[in-house]
């Protein structure tokens, strides 16, 4: 097959013009002939281009954080999406120092939002999509995350109300009047309790509450000293007041929304074999993960219960396990210090709380993961990886959860509609009540968070650690809920009433502006953390000979991977469709020692004796990318003005080939997303991509890109 150079389409394009008429003699020897005679080639293939168009799909995009709840140093990933999720890359990274800090990076500018994570402490603060609005993202205490497939409201938007009130327990105990100390049968205010250790001196160090409470240790365990200042805080404090109704108040309007997916292997890490929350296994017997629940200090840590104190700004819940066939309902009570939390409203955030009615896989909403019956998501007790499929799915395959907004009513509950925006100082403890609450074998199903407030309504704890012993103990409440981190996130997991105790049967995270009020953390290890994704990736598609246009964007083919914040960017050649030496660049000088795009693709090629090189990776197949080169850049790096410029070499001239400065001319540069495809040789990019057209006049058609002529771009 004869075969011909774009050196030889130049020659003759130049050959062409000469003949044509004397009067173009001057043009000829304008130093822009080319440039001009590629504009008319261009203008002839595509038509008129868009004034705004400025050939780089990337656009610079700021963010800025503001959450002064987050003290010390915080870390900050931008993400295109959720890092469990495919097409997920790093976008940037930075610090907030006392919760601020801002950052430039490329989002393309399709996109209209991004994946940020916050990371405090060891624990991801933020987590969630956030909104790109006139260039920027911006999270302030009164910013909502924007998750998919969902509304994307504001905080100042909350349409949630107050509905039916109803009365659910009466008798509970009250805190409005003194506290005593239950001990050897009898009950004893502080000071008389102080007073009777005092009296009976050293013979009190060997009883356990005393013990606990009152007593100083050195550093061998030797008791020193009397202490009282932790007496008022253990458990045997018993109101001696008049018993108190408990209300619940039904919520109108609350919001669901899809939450951050969970990947299936981890819920054989959470609730497979020996796990924290094996299902049937009663959490007090066996010790699990080799540490937890072995000794009576560990079991202690689990069975402290859980509440947070608001930070200001918003509380979510994202609802992610469950296993279990009641429909049991959740809600929360806030309050601040010196209140009683049973005296305050309690709002029913959750009419439904069964798996199947907020637990999805393939997408949120779509099929239900919990069964029929709600205990489908149980099989994970099956040991995992022996297990391979559940519903056919693998642990690779995401669930999709439901997460809900706590709302504020007012400090004295006053208001009529509520706002997601909580202030600084309150707590906040949780429950779960059967939707038959009216039953009374079903309001022994109605359980809180905290311990101490199930053995004010009577649910007192009943078990002998170690043993599947029951024996009731009325100084104690019952342990119905149990508060753990596991990947950077506060978990939260409630028992219903059923007689396994494996404290398994609704299950979410905790997210937002909080503290946990608990004093120490359990942590459960994962041995399958959460995948870091690579760099984000841009691609320049480069014409070399301006004057031909044949326009297949290959002839000059590199990406350039990149995380805002960082001081380099890599530079990988991916293909050269022009014979031509063509060197890249970056702020004129260039990137190697050898920066020529063909050797870079393949150092042992060599020239012909004409000086040009042999295609590579644009005859159909894509071949193997060249050699990675790092290139430093300054921290605020973008590809808005990124500096990458290619000079071509030939016939004793050169000419540097620079991207769309003049916005509104005919490119020689592309800048496209780093999935972006070139087309084979001598194929034009509209052939390949038709829709390559709309986007020359309207910037907004900018997913052009995404739908190719599978047979004309390099496979």
């Amino acid at each position: 097959m004869y075969k011909f150079n774009k050196a030889s389409l130049l020659a003759v394009a130049a050959g062409a013009v000469l003949l044509s008429s004397c009067s173009k003699e001057t043009d000829f020897y304008d130093p822009d002939y080319a440039s001009k005679q590629y504009a008319k080639s261009w203008e002839s293939a595509f038509g008129s281009i868009s004034a705004e168009q400025d050939w780089n799909m990337a656009v610079r995009t700021s963010l800025n954080i503001n959450l002064p709840y987050l003290k010390g140093e915080s870390e900050v990933k931008v993400f295109t999406v959720n890092p469990l999720e495919k097409g997920c890359y790093l976008m940037a990274e930075t610090k907030l120092n006392n919760g601020t800090g801002s950052i430039v990076f490329d989002a393309l500018k399709s996109m209209d939002q991004v994946f940020v994570a916050v990371e405090n402490d060891g624990m991801k603060r933020v987590y969630g999509y956030y909104g790109i609005e006139n260039g920027s993202v911006n999270i302030g205490a009164n910013t909502t995350s924007m998750a998919k497939n969902a509304p994307k409201t504001r905080a100042g938007e909350c349409n949630v109300t107050k509905g039916e009130r109803a009365l659910v327990i009466t008798g509970a105990e009250s805190l409005s009047g003194d506290v005593k100390y239950s001990y050897s049968g009898n009950l004893y205010t502080y000071e008389e309790l102080v007073e009777l250790v005092k009296a009976r001196g050293n013979y009190y160090w060997t009883d356990p509450f005393i013990r606990e409470t009152c007593v100083t240790f050195d550093e061998w365990g030797n008791p020193t000293g009397w202490d009282f200042s932790n007496a008022k805080l253990n458990d045997y404090a018993v109101p001696t007041t008049e018993p108190l109704d408990i209300y619940i108040t039904y919520l109108n309007g609350v919001e669901k929304a899809a939450t951050n997916p969970y990947k299936i292997s981890w819920g054989y890490e959470n609730f497979g074999p020996g796990s924290f929350f094996e299902e049937k296994l009663k959490y007090y017997l066996a010790p699990k993960y080799g540490n937890f629940y072995s000794t009576p200090e560990e079991l202690a840590v689990v069975e402290q219960g859980f509440s947070i104190t608001t930070e200001g700004g918003e509380i979510e819940l994202p609802f992610i396990y469950g296993a279990t066939q009641k429909s049991n309902m959740l809600g929360y009570v806030y309050y601040k210090d010196g209140q009683d939390p049973l005296a305050q409203p309690h709002y029913v955030l959750m009419n439904d709380g069964r798996p199947n009615e907020n637990i999805y896989f393939e997408q949120w909403k779509g099929t239900p993961a919990g069964g029929g019956d709600g205990m489908g998501l149980s099989n994970w007790n099956v040991a995992y990886p022996e297990l391979k499929t559940i519903y056919g799915h693998t642990g690779d395959d995401l669930v999709y959860g439901t997460s809900y907004k706590l709302t504020f009513f007012g400090e004295n509950h006053d208001m009529t509609t509520g706002t997601y925006e909580f202030p600084a100082g309150y707590h906040i403890a949780f429950f779960i009540c059967p939707q038959n609450y009216s039953s009374k074998e079903e309001l022994n199903n109605y359980n809180y968070s905290l311990p101490e407030l199930n053995r004010r309504i009577k649910h007192y704890y009943s078990i002998v650690p170690g043993q599947d012993t029951w024996q009731e103990d009325k100084t104690r409440g019952c342990v119905k809920a149990v508060s753990w981190t596991y990947n950077g996130r506060r978990f939260l997991g409630f028992e219903d009433g059923g007689s396994d105790e494996d404290l398994n049967d609704i299950v979410f995270w905790v997210e937002g502006a909080y503290s946990s009020d608990n004093e120490e953390e359990i942590k459960v290890p994962s041995t399958d953390p959460e995948p870091e994704p690579e760099a984000q990736t841009w691609i320049l598609a480069c014409e070399d000979l301006g004057s031909v246009g044949d326009f297949d964007f290959n002839d000059v083919v590199f990406s350039i991977s990149y995380v805002a914040g960082q001081d380099y960017a890599t530079v990988t050649p991916l293909a050269a469709g022009g014979n031509l030496p063509a060197i890249i660049k970056y702020n004129g000088t260039p990137i190697a020692e050898n920066a020529e795009i063909h050797h870079l693709l393949n150092p042992s090629i060599v020239a012909g004796d004409d000086g040009k090189y042999p295609f590579i990776n644009t005859r159909g197949s894509k071949g193997v990318a060249g050699t990675p080169v790092k290139v430093a850049v300054p921290t605020d790096f973008t590809m808005e003005n990124h500096g990458f410029t290619i000079t071509v070499e030939g016939n004793g001239d050169s000419k540097t080939i620079t991207m769309g400065t003049e916005t509104g001319k005919a490119p020689m540069m592309l800048c496209l997303p780093g999935d972006w495809i070139w087309p084979t040789e001598w194929t034009r990019i509209d052939a390949a991509y038709p829709s390559f057209v709309d986007w020359v006049k309207d910037t907004n058609e900018n997913e052009w890109y995404k739908s190719p002529v599978s047979d004309k771009i390099v496979q």
